[in-house]
């Protein structure tokens, strides 16, 4: 075994991608304080207890061990078991209380394109509030950070939990069945449905399943919304269910309506779900999986701490959101670059700090050779401008600033700072010009 290899379904970040990585928290935690939600952290560790019982099936996935201590403990799976955690270890929080959280976490998944076992999951959730407005403005909250990383070809596919179990229900499945037929279906894009029909006609008649496919497969709304009020007569949990989803979707803009689409094959396996379920995905180009994900988990609380506290939240993977944005090129504010001349040290670094207090990031470094190499060296960080101050220019009192991307060079007086943030503002400018 190679132990300079990162273990399977780990892996490390270059600088570049970082930088990408970074780029797109920054766009989504603007979004989430757009909205009023604050950053919380939790730990990576959370006792094994907390966290069994809370995924269904996926809690194989859960990484859980002995520690030093002989405590069963298990690295986070998910975001939200903690923060119900969280919740109800600070009573003293106000409600609602909005929170968003990027953090990395585990599953011992098999390994796969953009599938790892450590990623980096950024939530939001709305804890104490049962309205229909809180799971309208988590989906609003969902197409402004589409707009946000310049993403147009989706589509949020929602349904209701609620909606579903009366589905179900009234369909034929027995009670003991439908976990068992939420997780079959909410597989349905990956395996396909044959395979989906394959595996319930183990625990299911043919009939039943033939009007399962026909409720998951409809497409007219419209048509799904009637047919699924005449399924549920006499029902009245089911019936609620349908019009609180109904409700949510009548308060969306229709600037946000038009990307939603209700989908009833999206289930959600994970078990602390209650109410409005949804997935984003892409139209168009490479399938990348679900991007975005979340609902409403009404009872989780209530399994922790027996208090009861209504929540929604949304949850999405930092990689696949990624993957969403494809090849699409970002442009980085780049460190300038500032070689320091033998013998010139101090120099160079009040002028750097001088530049760096007007608010202008400057790498500055010591490197042997020519200005050909300095050059070479400076275009593989991807500098946008190089500052020369040999003892040339410390003699006249001036810095020369070398454009990158034009080549163009200008002396200014290091004493006329604002004038040196203007010329590298209104390079930037055209440097932005060109590439668009």
């Amino acid at each position: 075994m190679d132990k300079m290899q990162t273990l399977q379904g780990f892996r490390d970040y270059t600088p570049a991608e970082m930088r990408k990585r970074e780029y797109l928290i920054a766009c989504i935690k603007t979004v989430y304080e757009r909205f009023g939600f604050e950053p919380i952290d939790t730990p990576a560790l959370e006792y094994a207890e907390l966290l069994m019982g809370k995924y269904g099936e996926d809690e194989k996935l859960i990484y859980h061990f002995q520690d030093h201590g002989d405590r069963h403990v298990a690295l986070r799976y998910d975001l939200t078991v903690p923060l119900a955690r969280f919740v109800a270890n600070h009573p003293e929080l106000p409600k609602p209380f909005k929170r968003y959280h990027v953090a990395p976490v585990w599953r011992a998944d098999s390994p796969q394109k953009g599938r790892l076992r450590e990623f980096k999951q950024f939530d939001a959730d709305i804890i104490g509030s049962s309205s229909p407005l809180a799971d309208a403005e988590i989906l609003i909250i969902m197409t402004e950070i589409m707009k946000a990383i310049d993403v147009s070809n989706y589509a949020i596919k929602v349904n209701h939990r609620g909606v579903i179990n009366g589905m179900l229900r009234n369909i034929g499945v027995l009670s003991k069945d439908i976990p068992l037929v939420m997780r079959t279906v909410d597989k349905i894009a990956k395996i396909g449905p044959e395979k989906v029909k394959s595996i319930l006609s183990d625990v299911l008649e043919q009939k039943v399943i033939d009007d399962i496919m026909k409720f998951i497969e409809a497409v007219d709304e419209e048509v799904a919304m009637a047919d699924l009020t005449q399924l549920f007569e006499g029902d009245v949990e089911a019936l609620a269910a349908l019009q609180n989803l109904k409700e949510i979707l009548s308060i969306l803009p229709s600037g946000v309506a038009k990307n939603i689409r209700l989908d009833l094959s999206i289930m959600r396996g994970l078990d602390y779900y209650t109410g409005l379920i949804y997935e984003t995905y892409l139209t168009s180009g490479e399938n990348v999986g679900g991007i975005i994900q979340g609902g409403r988990y009404d009872n989780l609380m209530n399994q922790l701490a027996g208090v009861s506290v209504p929540a929604i939240g949304t949850s999405f993977g930092v990689d696949r959101m990624l993957a969403a944005i494809g090849d699409k090129e970002i442009d980085f504010e780049f460190p300038i670059f500032m070689p320091v001349f033998p013998g010139l040290e101090k120099e160079s670094v009040e002028l750097a700090q001088k530049i760096r207090d007007m608010g202008i990031n400057v790498s500055l470094s010591a490197i042997d050779g020519k200005i050909g190499k300095q050059m070479q060296y400076a275009n593989s960080i991807g500098a946008k401008f190089v500052l020369l101050y040999g003892e040339e220019e410390v003699k006249k009192n001036i810095v020369q600033v070398r454009n990158m991307l034009t080549g163009e060079q200008s002396g200014l007086d290091v004493k006329d700072m604002p004038a040196l943030v203007d010329e590298i503002n209104q390079s930037s400018e055209e440097r932005s010009k060109i590439k668009d």
